[in-house]
């Protein structure tokens, strides 16, 4: 089992890597087998999360992309897999600051179709580098401010969405269609 656990994982790096190196005009200035190391600052927080993130990142040019777009920010950004409220797909949350480094945490509702999942991450971390690109957020009161400067509140339910958001799933979602003709595989 250990034999095959070190295979499949050769192969999903190598895989991550020709991945990386297609996804932009230009070379990133990180691997990217280095996004699932401990070094990375986007952390999978438990397994399911990992292998969502090795497919997203094998599947998706786009999550490739914003993955190593944020190996240069000054945040840490944890991905799990959890239940949510029923209507919640999955949210970004500002978790923590210090001077140094923001935490934040990316939850993925399961059960849920793989590739709806890959999508719903892709718009996820879209959030987390409209975070990245405004330092100044470092509580909830300048992240709602933040949020109502460049995105919107729906119907007041706590949460915001931006139109960049939206359309980094729809791009991941654009993609996956692309490559597999067979989306009806399921996470567990």
């Amino acid at each position: 089992m250990r034999t095959h656990t070190v295979v499949v994982s050769a192969v999903v790096l190598l895989r991550l890597a020709v991945v990386a190196d297609h996804a932009g005009a230009q070379d990133p200035p990180y691997p990217a087998a280095f996004v699932l190391s401990s070094a990375s600052r986007v952390r999978c927080l438990d397994r399911e999360a990992r292998r969502l993130m090795e497919v997203a990142i094998a599947a998706s040019p786009t999550i490739a992309r914003q993955v190593t777009d944020l190996q240069s920010t000054d945040l840490i950004v944890g991905v799990e897999t959890s239940s949510l409220q029923r209507k919640t797909r999955g949210e970004a949350r500002l978790i923590g600051a210090t001077p140094a480094v923001r935490h934040v945490r990316i939850t993925i509702r399961i059960p849920g179709a793989r590739f709806d999942l890959v999508s719903v991450l892709g718009h996820e971390l879209q959030h987390a580098l409209e975070l990245a690109a405004a330092p100044d957020v470092r509580d909830t009161v300048t992240l709602r401010a933040h949020y109502l400067r460049i995105g919107y509140e729906p119907l007041g339910r706590g949460y915001y969405e931006t139109d960049g958001a939206l359309e980094a799933g729809r791009r991941v979602s654009a993609e996956l269609a692309a490559s597999q003709p067979d989306r009806r595989v399921a996470a567990r």
